[in-house]
């Protein structure tokens, strides 16, 4: 098996088609991780849904009236209700590594959990121009579910943080690569704007939490 080659990568992954190279956007209800309601707006940088402004393209709720939740290639925030996920489904089976960052430029409390397969590997609290950095080792299947989510611990309006996440095949663990801060921009060009729209949906369970977009839960 090659060393530390990368399979996935939150930040040159990142798309405006939930699954596309097994990487989705969305939210769910604190004590219900497992049911996932994905985000179907996806547009900018001329601004999401609720009118805040964006330099470049992200992933929101559909609801106008919505929460703060949302995704964008590098920054990503939480709502007051729902805490915020990038989802990354393996296609790999085996042995694999997780490592990155997740830094709070703005001083707003936010939390960082980390789960494979419905199991929580790793938490840690955010501290303000602090970097989590990690590195983690899982045995996965194919279809497997890792989950970055970021968690309120504050106030709603200054907990954006800036991430990238990337999954590895490995004989062993390597460290934190601390060379990925310094190459992961905070705000990437803005690509081109799609605008798409529609309700959230849930995959993979049957919470009753109240949809942000309104939508049906499948699962």
């Amino acid at each position: 098996m090659a060393a530390n080659r990368v399979i996935a990568d939150s930040l040159l992954a990142f798309s405006g088609t939930q699954g596309q190279a097994g990487w989705r956007y969305g939210y769910v209800a604190p004590g219900a991780p497992d049911d996932l309601y994905l985000l179907t707006y996806y547009g900018g940088p001329s601004g999401t849904p609720d009118g805040r402004v964006s330099p470049y393209v992200s992933w929101a709720p559909a609801d106008t009236a919505s929460g703060w939740n949302r995704v964008d290639p590098t920054f990503w925030h939480p709502g007051t209700e729902f805490w915020t996920v990038r989802q990354w489904t393996s296609s790999v089976a085996g042995k694999i590594n997780i490592s990155g960052f997740d830094l709070s430029p703005f001083g707003g409390n936010t939390g960082l959990i980390i789960r494979v397969d419905g199991r929580a590997l790793f938490s840690a609290d955010n501290v303000q121009n602090v970097p989590i950095t990690f590195s983690l080792a899982a045995n996965v299947a194919i279809g497997s579910i890792v989950q970055f989510i970021l968690t309120p611990e504050g106030s709603d309006g200054m907990d954006a943080t800036t991430s990238r996440f990337t999954i590895s095949r490995s004989a062993s663990t390597p460290p934190p690569d601390a060379a990925l801060i310094q190459v992961t921009p905070y705000y990437p060009e803005p690509t081109t704007f799609t605008g798409t729209s529609g309700n959230d949906t849930l995959i993979g369970g049957t919470s009753d939490a109240t949809l942000l977009g309104g939508g049906a839960r499948i699962g």
